[in-house]
């Protein structure tokens, strides 16, 4: 009987994510497949409900934190647009194989409005003020980068570009990552200590808080799991 865990790292608007979920769970076989969702933006994926349940982002009582939400997601979903991958794709993927396998899907991660709650609770008003306007400097990079594909000739130089441009996300403007790197263990680590220098506690918020929620969450599932098999054998 094995009970391991095992973790793949995705990017949400990668089509490599998409096959590489596909083939670890074909190959591994699990008996359950954890994905990095609530039931909120589960419902979302799956076309239930509005975007990351925007009503209850509205009873944060926070209009900055509701036009910050706003934006992220409007900055996914272009960015997924000019890539020609639904955000989100890698998951969808997972829970797609998952259920023609006849494996258990598991939500493992905290609610969006809590999340996004304490990450706006947790910085100060300036970084709030900077991150808005670094996010609106995102889209609009997005939208110039998208012009440049035909004034540069050739659709896949062009869309390199942008993949390249979609990455710098406001954070560090002057800076450039190939988006199929964005899941490599040094781009990763660059990225975090860049959000943690812009806002320490936004950063325990997005990342310290989720990771232990969700590490939880899979210790408390690879429990349960060991429990039923030692039953069914």
């Amino acid at each position: 009987m094995q009970d391991n865990i095992i973790l793949v790292g995705t990017g949400h608007i990668l089509e490599k994510s998409v096959k590489e979920v596909e083939e670890v769970i074909d190959r591994e076989e699990p008996d359950v497949v954890a994905v990095e969702l609530c039931e909120g933006r589960y419902e979302a994926l799956k076309g239930n409900v509005g975007d990351f349940s925007i009503k209850e982002v509205i009873s944060g009582g926070s209009p900055f934190l509701i036009l910050t939400h706003w934006l992220l997601a409007y900055v996914q979903r272009k960015m997924g647009a000019e890539l020609g991958i639904e955000p989100g794709a890698d998951m969808m993927a997972a829970i797609k194989k998952a259920e023609e396998r006849g494996c258990v899907i598991a939500l493992v991660d905290r609610p969006i409005q809590v999340t996004m709650q304490r990450f706006w609770r947790k910085m100060k008003f300036s970084e709030k003020i900077k991150m808005i306007f670094s996010i609106i400097f995102a889209i609009g990079s997005i939208g110039s980068m998208g012009k440049d594909v035909g004034e540069k000739g050739g659709v896949e130089e062009g869309k390199e570009k942008v993949e390249k441009k979609l990455m710098v996300g406001g954070m560090s403007a002057n800076k450039e990552i190939e988006l199929d790197r964005i899941t490599d263990d040094d781009v990763v680590t660059q990225l975090m200590e860049e959000l943690r220098e812009f806002s320490p506690g936004a950063a325990t918020a997005l990342l310290d808080e989720r990771d232990a929620y969700i590490a939880g969450s899979l210790l408390e599932l690879q429990t349960q799991t060991s429990k039923e098999s030692l039953i069914k054998n």
